[in-house]
């Protein structure tokens, strides 16, 4: 037997007709004329649009990771990257997933170059603030060499205290420095000190306003580290003659600068591509006509060169570079001693 079927409680929804609205404009022609803005009229020419925004882009560059536009495969640069892996016989999934790696490797390299001008000039900032911490503590131990025996024997007390528990880390240099700044205007004669103090740069506003302690802490980690850990097996020495070594062992250890050219950005992509290649059982290498008596681009150099102007960046890889990579697989790997 069939089953009644039930009617339902629920009201049967109507179709809502719209809503008609008058548009028509009640606004005064004076409101219109206010609430209109030529755009042509500087007076009444909206600043936001004038001002020129630029984001700081170049200052995270070390942070940043381009990836190619999804697009570039397609490219006449890229079809020659897929024609150099289909005669080396690399099947087309694995030449896919080079590709592809290739030329987002090229499109990080497009910020190569600000990448080593950053650190070009972090290198120099590093320098600058090195050698005027140096200039510091000569000016400061020449202005404390004019003092008399008595005050700088006070200094010697005052500063033996400070390096007692025989450790000196950077705490232990900020509170040397106050108690020197401290110390100094209690001193006579009252000009050799005041010499010191301005040496030392110390306004006496604030014990953590001294420009010396803010370079002693803006010096790369290694040095100061370095630094720290030669004075530390010397704190026997009396405070003034602590002082004295500061500049030496700054200079010791300061950051070697390496002789001949700065190395080229183009070789660091080159290193790149040859991992790539590297993974799908290839090498670089490079090509001679024995015939003509001259070098070719070899694949591997048209590769490269074909990644670069496939996401729009010009360079070339030279047959130095090429041969550096050779010399790289040949050349061991350094290991520590055992």
């Amino acid at each position: 037997m069939k089953r009644k079927q039930k009617k339902s409680s629920r009201p049967l929804l109507r179709k809502v007709q719209p809503l008609k609205y008058d548009r028509t404009d009640f606004r005064s022609e004076a409101t219109k004329a206010a609430m209109t803005v030529n755009s042509n009229d500087r007076a009444t020419k909206s600043e936001t649009p004038m001002r020129e925004i630029t984001f700081p882009i170049f200052a995270y560059v070390d942070r940043m990771k381009l990836k190619a536009q999804p697009g570039s495969t397609s490219r006449e640069s890229a079809k020659i990257m897929f024609e150099i892996l289909a005669k080396k016989k690399i099947p087309s999934r694995k030449a896919n997933d080079a590709a592809l790696k290739a030329l987002d490797a090229a499109a990080d390299h497009r910020l190569a170059e600000s990448r080593f001008a950053q650190r070009q000039n972090a290198k120099e900032h590093e320098t600058g603030r090195l050698d005027e911490l140096i200039e510091i503590f000569k000016k400061l131990n020449a202005a404390i060499s004019e003092l008399p025996t008595a005050a700088k024997s006070m200094i010697s007390v005052r500063t033996a205290e400070v390096t007692k528990d025989g450790k000196f880390d950077t705490e232990t240099f900020i509170e040397l420095v106050n108690c020197i700044a401290a110390c100094l205007p209690k001193l006579s004669p009252q000009k050799s000190a005041a010499d010191a103090l301005v040496a030392l740069h110390a306004d006496g506003s604030s014990k953590h306003s001294l420009p010396v302690i803010m370079l002693w802490e803006s010096i790369p980690p290694l040095i100061r580290t370095n630094v720290e850990q030669n004075l530390e097996r010397r704190l026997r020495l009396r405070g003034i003659e602590l002082l004295r070594l500061f500049p030496d062992l700054l200079d010791k250890f300061r950051p070697k600068k390496r002789m001949g050219a700065p190395p080229s950005i183009h070789f660091a992509f080159a290193l790149k591509i040859e991992r790539i290649w590297l993974e799908l059982g290839l090498k670089s290498g490079r090509q001679y006509d024995g015939c003509n008596g001259r070098h070719l681009k070899s694949p591997f150099v048209r590769f490269c060169e074909a990644a670069l102007a496939a996401v729009g960046t010009e360079g070339a890889i030279s047959n130095r570079q090429v041969g550096n990579l050779k010399k790289r697989r040949r050349t061991p790997p350094r290991t520590g001693p055992k």
